[in-house]
């Protein structure tokens, strides 16, 4: 019964540092511009990693820009930012923001790495360590 109380806190603690949760997130930034010079997404630099986020944000905009008289072009852009500002957070989702050329859509979002253009970085960790775990609480019972 020791040998199994010693594993299981050895498990606890494990456990505690892999989840540990701290409010501050870290999130990507692209297609924005960093001290005058621009951070395309599809740079060879990549997507920045930015941490001590209060939220994740991905913008996405369309508006009509007015080239020349009677002359329109439709534009399309998409962002990804760090929210450090906790006062300009809104709840998960995405929230619309229309004007008389175009619209916007910011999408808030409050998990590591949440306004990527793929799938979480965390999956394979914790798939994996879900497979750990269960094969630990096994070897146990």
């Amino acid at each position: 019964m020791e040998v199994k109380m010693k594993n299981c806190f050895i498990l606890c603690v494990f456990l505690g540092f892999y989840l540990h949760h701290t409010d501050a997130l870290s999130c990507y930034q692209c297609n924005i511009f960093i001290r005058g010079s621009p951070w395309p997404c599809n740079s060879e630099r990549g997507m920045k990693e930015v941490h001590d986020c209060e939220a994740c944000l991905k913008t996405f905009t369309r508006a009509y820009l007015h080239n020349t008289f009677h002359d329109e072009i439709l534009t399309s852009y998409e962002s990804r930012l760090c929210v450090k500002e906790k006062s300009y957070t809104k709840s998960a989702g995405c929230h619309n923001h229309e004007t008389g050329s175009g619209y916007m859509k910011r999408c808030f979002c409050y998990d590591d790495y949440c306004n990527s253009s793929t799938s979480h970085r965390m999956t394979m960790p914790i798939c994996a360590v879900s497979a750990l775990l269960v094969s630990f609480l096994r070897y146990l019972f």
